[in-house]
């Protein structure tokens, strides 16, 4: 979060899928970056529900999780990019940045 922070974002942190709807109304939110595990709701599921409200802000998956298929199941929910953990500066930002100018 420090590393968004530091680069200009102004990140919101949730400990699970099902909280995202209990914040800010999603329209605030300029894209949307997931984690694949989550709590309660799996970052694929998170989406597909984000989607069936009605936004349509970009979004990027993150994984540390080796799973087959991963990557393609990302691109078929909808999500503009996928990065896999761990994260470097030099993957997150640029993915970030390159989503928010489309």
């Amino acid at each position: 979060m420090l590393l968004l922070e530091t680069r200009g974002f102004r990140p919101f942190v949730y400990s699970g899928g099902r909280v995202l709807f209990e914040g800010p109304d999603l329209t605030t939110y300029a894209c949307f970056v997931i984690d694949f595990k989550l709590e309660e709701l799996g970052g694929i599921d998170l989406l597909t529900e984000i989607r069936r409200r009605g936004f349509h802000q970009p979004a990027m998956l993150i994984s540390g999780w080796e799973h087959a298929g991963l990557e393609k199941m990302a691109a078929e929910a909808g999500f503009m990019s996928f990065v896999r953990k761990p994260m470097m500066r030099t993957s997150i930002i640029p993915e970030i940045e390159r989503m928010l100018v489309r």
